[in-house]
This record gives C-alpha cells, structure tokens and sequence, in this order.
C-alpha cells in the first residue's frame, strides 16, 4: 500500500515542476541577467532624447559682491546716497534697464553727492600768533643803558566755533557752500622791576614816561569770517574725490593791546585806588572782501574712513582804521587815529581724518592753519626829537588748531 500510495504522489511534483520551470526559463530571456536588458525589454521602452547642449549666454555685466562700505549690503539696486566724502553709495531705489544688450540687466542709477542739504559745525581749538605785541624792556641795572628781555604779550588758546552747511546743486557735479567762523583769543602779562632795576616802557611816546617799575599789558584779537563758494567735485577710481571751489570772502579782524604802567617816572594808584600812571590804548581794525579758491582731496583708506587735506588761498581788499591814545593820570600826550587801504592775502591748509559712524552722520577731526600776511601795521612814536614822526609795528597774524567737525546729511 505504501508504495501504491507513493506513485501518484512523485507524478503530481513531476506535474508542477513540468508547468513551472519553462516560466522560469521564458523570464530569464524576457530580462536578461540582473544589469541587462534583454531586446524584447528594449523594443518595450523607448530611448531617450539625444542629449543637447545649453546655449550660450553672455555674461552679466557685474563684479562679484564685495564688501564696500558705500554699499546697501541687501539691495544691489537702488540710488545713491553720499559716503562721508561723497562717494556713492547705492540705496532702494529706481530700477533702470539698459537698452541695446542681448540680456537685459538692472544696474545701480548712481546720484553724486548727497543731493540736498548738509549742515556742518566745527568747534575750534586755536591759537592765535603774531609779533609787535611788545610793551616792556626788563632791564636789572638802573644805570640808562637799555638791556635785558624785551617782553612781549601772547594770546592763549581759546575756542571758537565755525558752522555752515554744504548744498548740492540738481546737476550731480555741482556744490554750493557756505560758512561762518568766528574766533576770539586774549592774553595777559605783567612783569616788575628787579630790585635794582628798572623797566623801560616800550610803547610809550618818548614825550611820555619813559622809565617805570611795572608794567601790565592785555591784548586782544576777534575774527568773523563768512566764506560762500561753489565749484565741481571729481572722482578718482573708487577711493580718490577731489573738490575744486572759488568763492567770495568776507573778512573781519579787530586787535587791540593796552598797557598800564606804574611807578618810576609815571604814578600809580592813589588813596581811591584810581589809575594814576600811564597808559597806551591801541586799536587797529580791518574789514575785507575778496575771492577765494582751493582744492580739498581725500582717499578711502579704510570703511568708513577717510583721510583729507585742504588748501586755499584768498585776496582781501579791504580798509584798515587805528587808533592810539596814551595819557598820564587821564591827561593825553598821544591821540592819533588813521585810515587806509591795502590788499591782504590769506592762506590756509587742512589736514584730517573723518569717520562715518551712521549712514547719514561724518565725524571729522583735523589740524589747519590761517596765514594772514603783513595784516598788522601799526603805528608807533618813537623819535624823541622829531615827536610827530612815526615809525610802524608789522607782523603777520596766523591762526592754528585742532578742529572737530560734525556732519549731516539729509
């Protein structure tokens, strides 16, 4: 029985087997070993499209992304604003497209120099300089021969203050300024007799004392200025601007030095503490007008920083007025006074160093001087026996210092 029951099972796997494996083997020829494919599989899925090459594009005119501190990092389109020294610098803006290239791009439409107003203000650290301010000789021997230190005033160093505001025209190369400056700077000195000595007055008119024991002097000097100027500004690669200016000046200087002298020949004070001793007021004056032209230059040296340097140079015609009085316990010996006119030339130079803090605020510090050439011409009496003939002080007067500016554009 077992092998009767054994028969039909073999022949059913014979069956199955039979059936199964020609499937098998028409799959292998429908696909092929694994990584190919067989040629029924190809004529089932169509080929791809030949590959083609991308057509040629020109380039965008740009320069890559720096770092620029005159630049809107989050817009490269946009108008311009001004940078501490007036270069450009882009801001949203208008998009403009440029006309006759195959690809059309937008670019930055570039404005010069903040156009639109820009107050400034500087605060003066100076120091005015000139000679002919003597008024004593100090001599330690009282025996009638001159000798010893001749004694001179000397201004301090004193503040003044200078502002004004700088306008660009519509055409972009164009600016229009204008400033006023004033300054004022005293100084005062007093010296006495040594014992044994004397002090020899030196702006006394010899009909005057002449030998006393102490002298005081004070001295004196305002300046007003008022400077309109116009001119182009130019730039030179990316971190070069040139300003060229000429203009009208307006000009005032009034000096005075007075001297107070006691004892020895003249008086002093008496029992009401009045002056009774000698005294020499002096006042000269002039008033000018004139042109004026120059150049300014700075250079990008780091963001936000630039270093500057000015120059200029003015021709003054202008009319002088003086007065000298000298008495002696309120009694005059000496009270002239004289006009003229005459040309003064100024120069004046810069240098400096400003930093932009904010997108609209320029912080600069610098150092400048203003030469004024043979502006003091005094008159003096000193021949004892001719008492009318006058002799003249001359100098020149220069103003120095710091200077800090603050700038703001709109």
């Amino acid at each position: 029985m077992t092998e009767t029951s054994g028969l039909p099972l073999a022949a059913v796997v014979v069956t199955i087997c039979s059936l199964v494996w020609p499937g098998v083997l028409a799959g292998q020829q429908h696909f092929g070993p694994s990584g190919a494919s067989s040629s029924a599989f190809q004529d089932s899925v169509p080929a791809p499209a030949p590959a083609t090459a991308a057509p040629p594009t020109e380039p965008i005119p740009f320069a890559p992304k720096s770092v620029d501190p005159w630049r809107n990092e989050n817009s490269v389109i946009g108008t311009a604003r001004s940078g501490p020294a007036g270069f450009a610098r882009p801001v949203p803006g208008e998009e403009v497209i440029q006309e006759g290239a195959e690809t059309s791009f937008r670019y930055s439409e570039v404005e010069h120099l903040s156009n639109g107003i820009s107050p400034r203000i500087d605060y003066l650290l100076w120091r005015a300089r000139r000679r002919a301010l003597d008024f004593a000789i100090v001599d330690p021997n009282d025996n009638g021969v001159p000798e010893g230190p001749v004694v001179s005033n000397f201004y301090d160093t004193d503040s003044g203050i200078r502002f004004g505001f700088a306008f660009a025209l519509p055409g972009p190369e164009w600016e229009l300024a204008a400033f006023y400056t004033y300054f004022h700077a005293h100084g005062n000195q007093t010296f006495t007799a040594p014992p044994g000595g004397v002090v020899h007055a030196t702006l006394l008119s010899p009909v005057g004392p002449r030998q006393v024991t102490g002298a005081f002097s004070q001295a004196n000097v305002d300046l007003d200025v008022v400077d309109i100027q116009f001119g182009p500004r130019l730039t030179v690669g990316d971190d070069f601007l040139i300003n060229f200016f000429g203009g009208i000046r307006l000009g005032q200087i009034k000096m005075r030095q007075n001297a107070f002298y006691t004892g020895g020949d003249t008086g002093g004070f008496d029992e009401f503490l009045s002056f009774s001793g000698s005294r020499s007021l002096g006042e000269l004056r002039f008033r000018g007008l004139g042109i004026r032209v120059g150049t300014e230059g700075a250079w990008r040296c780091a963001e936000y920083t630039h270093l500057f340097a000015r120059g200029s140079l003015s021709l003054l015609s202008g009319r002088y007025s003086e007065s000298l009085l000298q008495d002696e316990a309120g009694e005059p010996f000496v009270n002239l006074a004289e006009k003229w006119e005459q040309v003064v030339p100024v120069l004046e130079t810069a240098v400096g160093i400003s930093y932009e803090f904010r997108e609209d605020m320029r912080l600069a510090v610098g150092y400048e001087f203003s030469h004024w050439l043979g502006l003091v011409d005094s008159v003096h009496l000193s021949d004892d026996v001719a008492v009318g003939k006058t002799s003249r002080r001359r100098s020149d007067l220069t103003f120095e210092g710091l200077f800090v500016q603050l700038a703001i554009f709109f």
